[in-house]
């Protein structure tokens, strides 16, 4: 039966949606009333990045994002995003 392992490996209702717009919407509704999370995964990166002569771009404001720059401190951007209801997250700690 296809697709029999991936069902065994995550047992959870998907339902795939497509906005009139063309952005493809993953949503796994479970039984938790009053809890709701939202994830947004971005292609971006150097793998997306196929200008000539132009990359590397990704990679840098991601340091400038961990590492602050010469007029804004690390702190200052956690804040900013804070300020937003945002919140950083590295996915790749060192």
């Amino acid at each position: 039966m296809p697709g029999a392992a991936s069902r065994t490996t995550f047992p959870y209702p998907v339902v795939e949606t497509v906005l009139d717009n063309g952005l493809p919407v993953v949503a796994v509704p479970l039984d938790t009333p009053g809890i709701a999370a939202h994830y947004v995964a971005v292609r971006a990166g150097s793998r997306n990045e196929t200008e000539p002569g132009r990359s590397g771009f990704a990679h840098f404001f991601e340091h400038m994002m961990f590492r602050g720059t010469k007029r804004t401190t690390p702190r200052a951007l956690q804040r900013r995003a804070q300020a937003a209801r945002g919140r950083r997250q590295r996915l790749h700690d060192r």
